[in-house]
């Protein structure tokens, strides 16, 4: 067989040289396409006349830094071509910039076409922008002067060809106030706030309000805090320095410190620092009184305010720690702290069941006003913009009030019983799930025994009776009859079923009240029909134990082991005590150290009180001894008597090496009895 030489062309070699050929071909072909079209490029370039409108020709030599949100700032300079009328104007014909960016035009001035009065306001996308010059006529250049309102670069290009580029910072954030002398802030300043956010860059700040107390004179120069006294500030962190104060007087050298400090006189009220935030990280305002005319301040800070200076911008960005969303059972008024239990009859009803609102805010903690909110249902939920369910209609999104920033959505029954769910949805983000509970007419009770009853006592809570429908959906506060069995013992009675919240929370909601010691079997049935019924069995013991006892839940535990250890109270029937806590009853001694925490007291529920403890580290055998010192849950003969429990702490290692041992042993022992016979066979004495 001839082995190819490797040096030598072959038929693959060809063929793959033929495509390469095919591709430099290809290559080369779009090579000229590419020269022809740019070509033509030029020459349709070449034939635009200079301007499309001679007196609006702008041009701007370099982008322009400015900061966002401040009141006024130079955006860029533009050049006029030729001379305006009073009434001329010059078009904007395109905004580029971050998403939702809005650029304030306040002025266009020197001999430029400004806004007049009424600052024109251009959107990022938008292509009508206007402006107009007020009065005068004129060429030359001259500043375009507006408000950004978030981080980012900018190009404003005009119809008449040049633009105005520009990069926004960041965002300058306020807070108020910082009350300087620990007083009620005047009626000026109505929150106190003791934290704030700022946003990272050159030119970006955060104002803290500084305020003097209620009663304190700071007309006509007057200081701060008691009249006659001085405020010191301290500013610290993230590079932070003192940019500017309003209404209050700074030693000059303190406003480019970064670890600023200052006496701070009041020219009126309110005051403000504004300090800036170079970098992000986390800045510190503290405020330390004059503790007397002398010039002693305190060490202690009276007032502080920390800002948290993040890297991007926050204001306008959705913040679901500072959102706030409440589902109320009552429609009629919004719940404003905590959730609550929405459980109603599913019957279809003009009534709405409750409501949800939701404050929408964004990490500033600024509302989010006029944004729309999706509104989706699962299972059944019934969701309405309209409080009057006569004219309830599904909605799919709401819309936040433009002025409080909050949103509202009331929750309708569906007709069928089950859990519904509501989600809000702000953009992509899903701002809050509640879920809401409709129920039909009763199919079970069941009953649950939470305490012993005391002979002669009304025990509360002492029953837990929840009431179901035939999903298993809890039923609310249902009447009911219950029969005592054993009338000399409980007395029959009328009571409630748990509500929906005591369902959620396990929380019993029935009385009982014990005529004499012993036990009753009562059957409970829902008073409107008679016919949904269960039973429950209830002790009615002696108020004093006659005999206390103490056991561990197992003889033996492994090192750090859990451990129940139980005491016992029983009447002189020998049937469980009712319940009962006594303080400083019980003092407790261990053989061993143990971990966990012994009481002091007791707390019997149902005749037992549990406490749960961790074995000791060492293995042996330990005790606990219960010594009971004095109290109204056992017999007064029983004072100063102890109980004791024992148990043993098994180290598994040692249970296998003894396990070991005896096995070797056996093996010993079975040795020598082999050696035994073989040495009497050998007659071997």
């Amino acid at each position: 067989m001839m082995v190819p030489n490797s040096h030598q062309p072959h038929e693959g070699n060809a063929q793959v040289r033929l495509k390469e050929r095919k591709i430099v071909k290809t290559i080369s072909t779009k090579k000229v396409a590419a020269v022809a079209v740019a070509s033509l490029g030029f020459g349709l370039l070449s034939v635009v006349p200079a301007y499309a409108d001679a007196r609006t020709t702008a041009t701007v030599s370099a982008a322009t830094t400015v900061a966002s949100a401040t009141a006024t700032q130079t955006l860029g300079t533009i050049t006029l071509s030729a001379a305006l009328a009073s009434t001329d104007t010059i078009a904007v014909s395109s905004l580029t910039g971050p998403a939702g960016g809005t650029v304030t035009v306040t002025a266009v001035a020197a001999a430029v076409p400004n806004t007049g009065s009424d600052a024109h306001i251009i959107t990022v996308g938008q292509t009508d922008g206007v402006l107009t010059r007020a009065s005068g006529t004129g060429t030359g250049s001259g500043t375009v002067v507006g408000q950004v309102s978030r981080p980012g670069t900018y190009v404003m290009t005009f119809a008449g060809g040049g633009s105005v580029n520009f990069t926004a910072t960041g965002q300058a954030n306020s807070i108020s106030p910082l009350v300087a002398d620990g007083l009620s802030e005047t009626a000026a300043n109505t929150t106190n706030k003791a934290a704030a956010n700022g946003v990272a860059g050159t030119f970006n700040t955060v104002t803290v309000g500084v305020v003097s107390g209620t009663g304190v004179n700071v007309a006509g120069g007057n200081t701060v805090g008691t009249s006659g006294r001085r405020t010191l500030v301290s500013v610290s962190g993230a590079g932070a320095t003192i940019a500017s104060a309003t209404n209050l007087t700074i030693a000059s050298d303190k406003l480019s410190a970064v670890t600023s400090t200052s006496n701070m006189t009041f020219a009126s009220n309110p005051g403000a620092i504004v300090i800036s935030t170079p970098t992000a990280g986390t800045i510190t305002v503290n405020s330390y009184l004059e503790s007397s005319s002398s010039g002693i301040f305190s060490t202690t800070a009276d007032k502080t305010v920390t800002i948290t200076v993040n890297a991007t911008a926050n204001v306008g960005t959705f913040s679901a720690t500072n959102t706030k969303t409440y589902l109320s059972n009552d429609p009629s008024a919004a719940e404003t702290t905590t959730d609550d239990t929405v459980s109603a009859t599913s019957a279809v009803s003009a009534t709405a069941i409750g409501r949800i609102d939701v404050t929408l805010k964004d990490a500033s903690d600024a509302l989010l006003t006029s944004k729309a909110i999706a509104v989706t249902t699962t299972g059944q939920a019934l969701v309405s913009a309209a409080s009057d369910g006569t004219a309830k209609a599904i909605v799919a999104s709401l819309t936040t009030n433009s002025s409080t920033g909050v949103a509202t959505v009331y929750i309708y029954a569906t007709g069928v019983g089950g859990t519904g769910t509501v989600t809000l949805t702000y953009g992509t983000t899903a701002v809050s799930t509640k879920t809401v509970t409709t129920y039909g007419s009763v199919a079970t009770l069941t009953a649950t025994v939470k305490k012993n009853v005391t002979t002669g006592e009304s025990e509360s809570a002492a029953i837990e009776v929840i009431a179901k429908d035939s999903n298993g959906n809890v039923v609310p506060s249902v009447g009911l009859t219950i029969t005592s069995g054993t009338t000399a013992t409980v007395a029959s009675f009328t009571a409630t079923s748990s509500s929906a919240s005591e369902a959620k929370a396990g929380t019993a909601s029935v009385a009982v009240s014990g005529v004499a010691a012993g036990t009753s079997t009562l059957t409970i049935a829902d008073t409107s029909t008679g016919k949904i019924t269960t039973t429950a069995v209830v002790t009615v013991g002696a108020d004093e134990a006659a005999t206390v006892t103490m056991a561990f839940d197992k003889t033996s535990y492994a090192p750090g082991e859990k451990m129940i250890l139980t005491l016992t109270a029983k009447d002189s029937k020998a049937g469980a005590v009712g319940d009962s806590s006594t303080a400083s009853s019980l003092s407790f001694l261990s053989s061993f150290p143990v971990q966990g925490t012994l009481p002091s007291a007791t707390d019997f529920k149902l005749g037992k009180q549990a406490i749960t403890l961790y074995a000791p580290a060492s293995g042996g055998s330990f005790s606990i001894t219960a010594t009971l010192t004095s109290g109204a849950a056992w017999s007064s003969t029983l004072d100063g008597t102890t109980v004791s429990a024992t148990a043993t702490v098994v180290d598994a290692n040692q249970s296998s090496l003894l396990t070991q041992i005896d096995a070797l042993n056996a093996k010993i022992v079975a040795l020598n009895a082999l050696i035994a016979k073989i040495m009497k066979k050998l007659g071997v004495k």
